[in-house]
């Protein structure tokens, strides 16, 4: 751990990316569901908009066009997209994954997709700017004496440096996160994040870790809770 900045406790955080210098948040919880733009070192919020009451909001990520916002919601099949600078609302997309339940966890993207995780063992690929399932992946773990299926995959983030992309997806109510590979779905290997795990903030059943963001400017994590009251930069040197 290289550094640890503020971090808004009241913030049930499903999500979280860095773009242009700042941080954009997603939050849950059915009536506190948002989106916010946040200084990273103060914690402060810059910026909000608030999701209806009867959606509960889950991850959030820029799409491919850098210009966009994509946002899921858990179990209403219903996705919002903002414009980046604003976060003026653009539309909303209805949206399916694993049946009956079809509920949306994670998501992230890369240039020219969109990753999503809905607590299963898949992950969905889709195109943009259709939002169109064009691949499904399985997320396997292959490193012990027989394969593992890896579920209750939540917040995903995509990492790409030094010439290799990978998944990161860390697993509901537990303190790891999974490095995958985004072709496969194959695990290369985990990040260890028990030391993190803010005891002192009140820590509850639901306060998990739930929050990856990579700052490719300076080849850190900034990685958070659900309630918890710091982010924490991990470097990656």
């Amino acid at each position: 751990m290289t550094a640890k900045y503020p971090h808004d406790a009241g913030a049930f955080t499903q999500g979280l990316f860095v773009h242009q210098g700042t941080v954009i948040e997603s939050t849950g919880l059915y009536g506190h569901s948002n989106i916010r733009q946040v200084d990273l070192k103060t914690g402060q919020v810059i910026q909000q908009v608030d999701l209806p009451q009867h959606h509960f909001g889950e991850g959030i990520t820029l799409a491919p066009d850098g210009k966009s916002i994509v946002q899921l919601t858990w179990k209403a099949r219903t996705g919002y997209v903002y414009d980046s600078k604003t976060l003026r609302l653009s539309r909303s997309f209805q949206f399916t994954t694993t049946a009956p339940q079809h509920q949306g966890w994670g998501i992230t993207s890369n240039a020219s997709h969109i990753f999503v995780s809905d607590g299963t063992a898949h992950i969905y690929v889709w195109e943009w700017p259709s939002l169109k399932e064009v691949q499904r992946l399985t997320i396997v773990d292959h490193r012990g004496d027989a394969p593992r299926i890896i579920s209750r995959l939540n917040e995903l983030e995509w990492l790409s440096r030094q010439g290799r992309a990978e998944l990161l997806a860390n697993i509901w109510y537990e303190e790891r996160i999974v490095r995958i590979d985004p072709s496969t779905g194959r695990v290369l290997g985990e990040y260890d994040c028990a030391e993190l795990m803010p005891g002192e903030d009140g820590h509850n059943g639901e306060s998990v870790l739930n929050g990856i963001a990579y700052d490719q400017e300076r080849d850190v994590l900034l990685l958070t809770g659900k309630w918890w009251s710091r982010m924490y930069e991990i470097s990656l040197g």
